[in-house]
């Protein structure tokens, strides 16, 4: 397996491209990018997975609630959802491709869910709550996702 990033503008026919690797793909469909993409080759091959087929819907729906100044909640649930998720279908080893579409909302989670987790500790340090990160403070986020890609190579 290679971990391949495909970048481009919305639209551009990255998840198209990606449909066209050969071998079983589970497809962390994130923005609905599998709905969009002209799915190249015989459909059974292609194992498209939403959040919401795991019942998470609580999580989504607090996540999306967000709003600046307020308090992040659900993200971490979605982050640690998403990680099982992804690390079981690497053991199982029934796929020969994994895409992620779209990295950008991984991203987001990543970020997002640490920030709930700095808030969480500063409501029970009974400290100013936190709105956002500081520069130095997405360290965390990108040791993440190079977590992320470093699993896909440790699986092979």
């Amino acid at each position: 397996m290679a971990v391949i990033s495909i970048r481009g503008p919305k639209g551009s026919g990255k998840s198209s491209l990606a449909s066209t690797w050969p071998g079983n793909t589970f497809w962390m469909d994130l923005e609905k990018g599998a709905g969009r993409a002209k799915l190249v080759g015989d459909s059974s091959r292609f194992h498209i997975w939403h959040p919401v087929d795991d019942g998470i819907i609580d999580a989504l729906v607090a996540a999306i609630s967000y709003s600046k100044g307020g308090q992040v909640s659900g993200y971490s649930e979605l982050w640690e959802h998403l990680v099982k998720t992804y690390v079981a279908k690497l053991q199982a080893r029934a796929y020969q491709n994994i895409v992620v579409d779209t990295w950008k909302e991984v991203w987001n989670w990543s970020c997002m869910s640490f920030l709930q987790l700095l808030q969480e500790k500063s409501l029970a340090d009974r400290k100013p709550m936190r709105q956002d990160l500081q520069e130095i403070e997405y360290r965390t986020p990108n040791t993440r996702m190079n977590g992320f890609v470093q699993a896909g190579n440790a699986f092979g």
